[in-house]
């Protein structure tokens, strides 16, 4: 049986997620992320991060040989192995190679949002990741009036506690994006500046990180009503700590 070209594979398997919460970033797979695997695929920890399935959990002790990291002419033969593996059609090896090159803090992100979509802040928001990079994030969240109002003369406005909650999500959450192995963020300073009343509906926040220290992480957002008229603006210093 003829096997199928590399390219024709890259093009079957390119992991484009169609914006379906839970999947990774639009992540076209390439010869070279057979060659050079990274090492960021260790165990998820802290709230942040969800148990994922790893390929010594699966028994699959090649793989986990070939993202060792190694030296000299047995790391060649188990990177050109992986390559010969790809080239046979082995799916699943391909997206664990694609997922290779995801930041942990972007990847553990968006397993978070898919398992607490029902529970917790996220869930009482109605918060969900519309676009998600390393340092760049924007989510939207369903406010309702029954639930996140507050009455004024010209009808329900949603609360603006409801409208910082939304914003420190989206900070930290952004900050959490930089996150490495074995790290969390939690905030330490939130500023909320308010233009104008939001109503009840859609929001979107768009947040991204400004600069990165080794502790500390300085985020900016804005939240938008759905039509893009910005109610508020928002600055926080995010605290990196162990998970």
């Amino acid at each position: 049986m003829r096997r199928p070209c590399l390219r024709s594979i890259a093009r079957a398997v390119s992991l484009r997620s169609g914006r379906k919460p839970g999947g990774p970033a639009s992540i076209p797979f390439a010869p070279s992320v057979a060659i050079s695997v990274s090492t960021r695929l260790g165990s998820s920890c802290g709230p942040h991060a969800a148990a994922s399935l790893m390929p010594h959990e699966t028994g699959d002790t090649a793989t986990v040989e070939a993202m060792r990291p190694r030296s000299g002419p047995g790391l060649a033969m188990l990177r050109a192995r992986a390559v010969r593996r790809c080239m046979a059609g082995d799916y699943a090896l391909l997206s664990l190679l694609a997922m290779a090159d995801v930041p942990y803090g972007v990847r553990a992100l968006r397993e978070q949002y898919v398992r607490e979509a029902e529970i917790g802040m996220i869930g009482n928001l109605g918060a969900r990741i519309v676009e998600v990079d390393a340092g760049r994030l924007v989510i939207e969240a369903d406010l309702s009036d029954s639930r996140h109002g507050f009455p004024s003369g010209r009808g329900p406005i949603v609360h603006g506690g409801a409208i910082a909650t939304l914003a420190d999500e989206a900070l930290a959450s952004v900050a959490f994006t930089l996150a490495k192995e074995g790290e969390t963020t939690t905030t330490s300073n939130l500023q909320v500046d308010y233009y104008r009343p939001a109503s009840p509906g859609r929001l979107i926040a768009r947040a991204s990180v400004r600069h990165r220290s080794r502790r500390l992480a300085y985020s900016q957002a804005t939240v938008e009503q759905a039509d893009g008229v910005v109610v508020a603006e928002c600055r926080a210093v995010i605290a990196y700590v162990k998970a």
